[in-house]
């Protein structure tokens, strides 16, 4: 346990601020929403716009904060989920890129344990950040709805956490895609991943046309819906994308996910057969 604790230690001191990017990405939206609403203040006096609640109905009051607490957690959700992408790959190559691969490979763990601590890295400790930022986007929005004449703070609790598991799930997926790229290519993933999704997708029109009962599904659909489940969960809540009408249910996340499982098991024996550097 604290061979693990150091490994995940060491990858916060190198990827820090990699990883805070959501954090720092909030941070400056509220000091800029802070700052603005201020000089406004300043400049033109306190706002004379709040809602006054004879004018509004109810339904339509409750829908629309419903909508905008969901679509702020959404909107956070998403961003992890790319920066944790991005912090995989950092995690899995930049050690090459820094001629220290060997150095960080050398210490006296095992390989599973190395990268399980980059694998706990990305998306645990990156939902614990996504968490305490809904927290945080949730007392910052119920202060400003309430200054606006409403009262939204149990209503904003139970709509924040509604993309929560969407969020999960395509943290989870989008990572698998990202540390198997990252394993198989050590340099220019972006775009070796792009043109290995562009040579499947080619093969998978050949079948398609050549016979036509094999159904072979989009690599692009299926990371775009699954990129996007969050925010459309919220405004698609049958379970509608924007990639086609495709509900996410219980057992094809269960399967999705023991496909990522897989794909992380294979990224392992991957990694294990590289050459360092």
């Amino acid at each position: 346990m604290k061979q693990f604790k150091a490994l995940v230690v060491k990858e916060w001191h190198t990827h820090k601020h990699v990883f805070l990017v959501p954090a720092y990405t909030l941070a400056v939206i509220c000091v800029m929403f802070f700052s603005i609403s201020i000089y406004g203040v300043i400049r033109y006096g306190a706002l004379s716009w709040r809602i006054n609640a004879n004018t509004v109905s109810v339904m339509q009051s409750e829908w629309a904060l419903w909508v905008a607490y969901a679509v702020i957690s959404a909107a956070i959700g998403m961003l992890c989920v790319v920066i944790s992408a991005m912090l995989t790959e950092y995690m899995i190559n930049k050690d090459h890129e820094r001629k220290c691969e060997i150095l960080h490979y050398s210490q006296p763990c095992s390989l599973a344990k190395i990268l399980s601590a980059k694998l706990f890295f990305g998306i645990p400790l990156m939902l614990l950040q996504y968490i305490a930022l809904l927290l945080i986007s949730y007392i910052v929005a119920s202060l400003f709805f309430v200054y606006a004449g409403f009262s939204p703070w149990k209503l904003g609790l139970s709509a924040i956490f509604k993309p929560f598991p969407y969020v999960v799930y395509s943290l989870i997926m989008i990572d698998a895609f990202a540390w198997i790229g990252s394993n198989l290519f050590r340099k220019r993933l972006g775009l070796k991943l792009i043109s290995s999704l562009i040579a499947i997708e080619i093969f998978r029109e050949i079948l398609k046309h050549t016979w036509p009962q094999i159904k072979i599904p989009s690599p692009y659909l299926f990371i775009g819906e699954t990129f996007v489940r969050p925010l459309t969960s919220v405004v698609m809540p049958w379970g509608s994308t924007l990639f086609g009408d495709n509900p996410l249910g219980i057992q094809k996340a269960t399967i999705h996910l023991g496909v990522a499982l897989l794909v992380f098991v294979m990224g392992y024996f991957i990694n294990k057969n590289r050459e360092l550097a």
